[in-house]
């Protein structure tokens, strides 16, 4: 019965293509130009800041303003970011606004480094820590700010953390040259 079907299919795919007229070969005439837009960096931003009253990104802030990452599930360009002034870096919801809140580059147990997942010309889109409403409320997804590639100072970043849900485990897998080492820091979790 399934051998009948398939040779139904075939045949029946046969006498269509061959019903339909032949293709006529089209003008010639000039390309048309690609109809999909082209992306381009925002404009850039060379206004001097202060933190002023801008709030702090902490892990302990709510900061409301600041957009949830939109592409959770892609990886980041493996460079971080550190503000390069002493007193921080100012962070933008979006690169086209104004700072919403401060970069600081010391923190109350270290420094400040955050990942970088997208650039565009001289705008860097980072990952921060905090969330946008307090536990219960709002979406407690990964923040994200844009900084100015002129406040901070870019690294290679050699480490990144793998979780897999399947597996229950927590891996943190460092680059060297020519090879990575992978640490199982949890493997029921």
């Amino acid at each position: 019965m399934v051998a009948l079907v398939v040779v139904w299919v075939v045949v029946a795919g046969s006498a269509e293509h061959d019903a339909r007229p032949a293709a006529t070969p089209a003008p010639s005439a000039s390309p048309t130009p690609d109809p999909s837009p082209t992306q381009t960096a925002p404009a850039p931003n060379t206004r001097a800041y202060e933190q002023g009253d801008l709030q702090v990104v902490s892990v302990r802030e709510i900061l409301p303003q600041l957009p949830v990452d939109d592409a959770q599930d892609e990886p980041t360009t493996g460079q971080q970011a550190r503000p390069a002034a002493a007193t921080g870096a100012p962070v933008f919801a979006d690169p086209a606004g104004e700072p919403v809140a401060w970069l600081p580059q010391e923190q109350r147990f270290d420094g400040t480094t955050v990942p970088i997942v997208e650039r565009q010309g001289e705008w860097l889109k980072v990952l921060l820590v905090g969330r946008q409403a307090p536990a219960g409320s709002g979406d407690p997804s990964q923040l994200a700010g844009w900084l100015r590639a002129g406040d901070v100072e870019i690294s290679e970043n050699p480490t990144r953390v793998e979780v897999d849900l399947a597996a229950r485990t927590i891996d943190i897998v460092t680059a060297t040259a020519d090879d990575e080492t992978r640490e199982t820091i949890a493997s029921d979790f």
